[in-house]
């Protein structure tokens, strides 16, 4: 209070100068004569921390002033009255915001660069992948090659219905699938599609793909070529969702 220094041993409140000592506060005179102070010339900073300094011209913190206790950046007041702060809290928040249990760590599970592993966050991808629980980890490839002939049928029949080599594949292996289960109309398998349904995707740099669903329920009675145009139908309304996981629409449609 009176700006004396002090000896060895004794206590005494810390000021901190030098040349990283900043001018003041913008606009709040008042708080800038509270927290720098003019000794012999040279301007300091009040910190408000007791300290003693010992023989050695160590200096030990003794503690705060105030009541305020800075711990990792962040200013706590020691002195304010818990009980009152959540009647404050209850009066004013939902139940869900106000913890009901407080725990003590030893300390918080950081990784090597000093943020929380458990509530990290995601890795940057398009999408989540499914649960562990909703995948077996089994898969087969097929691979069938075509002959020049049929290659050349396959582009004709596309251009002569305006179809797309996917939406005429698609066709002719729900046809198939038709006759496998002896008529079963109501038909799912799922496909891969390119994802960059943003702008901003485009340019990005990685695979950007999604799994879509194509649900197809066929009338027994249709000729292949209307079974071609209802599937072309299906798949471009697909593309609207692409961007949403798969197993979300498969949940949504109570399919498995």
């Amino acid at each position: 209070d009176f700006l004396q220094s002090i000896t060895a041993s004794q206590e005494g409140e810390l000021f901190v100068g030098g040349v990283g000592i900043f001018v003041g506060y913008l606009e709040h005179n008042g708080l800038t004569a509270k927290a720098l102070t003019e000794v012999h010339d040279e301007l300091f900073y009040r910190t408000g921390d007791p300290d003693r300094m010992d023989n050695k011209g160590l200096i030990h913190y003794v503690g705060r002033k105030d009541h305020q206790i800075k711990l990792h950046r962040q200013r706590i007041d020691s002195d304010i009255d818990e009980k009152r702060l959540r009647e404050h809290c209850q009066s004013h928040l939902p139940s869900h915001m106000i913890p009901s249990i407080f725990g003590i760590l030893d300390k918080l599970p950081l990784n090597a660069n000093g943020y929380n592993v458990i509530h990290q966050l995601s890795l940057p991808i398009d999408r989540q992948q499914s649960s562990i629980d909703q995948r077996s980890g089994l898969a087969s490839t097929t691979q069938i090659t075509f002959d020049d002939d049929t290659s050349a049928s396959l582009v004709n029949c596309t251009s002569l219905h305006h179809l797309t080599l996917l939406q005429l594949g698609l066709s002719i292996f729900y046809v198939f699938l038709f006759k496998l289960t002896h008529g079963e109309t109501d038909l799912c398998i799922s496909s891969i599609n390119a994802n960059r349904y943003r702008s901003e995707l485009v340019n990005m740099i990685g695979m950007l793909v999604s799994t879509l669903p194509y649900r197809m329920q066929l009338n027994s009675h249709w000729s292949f070529d209307e079974v071609g145009h209802y599937v072309q139908e299906k798949c471009l309304s697909i593309l609207e969702y692409s961007h949403y996981p798969s197993q979300h629409i498969l949940a949504d449609s109570h399919l498995t």
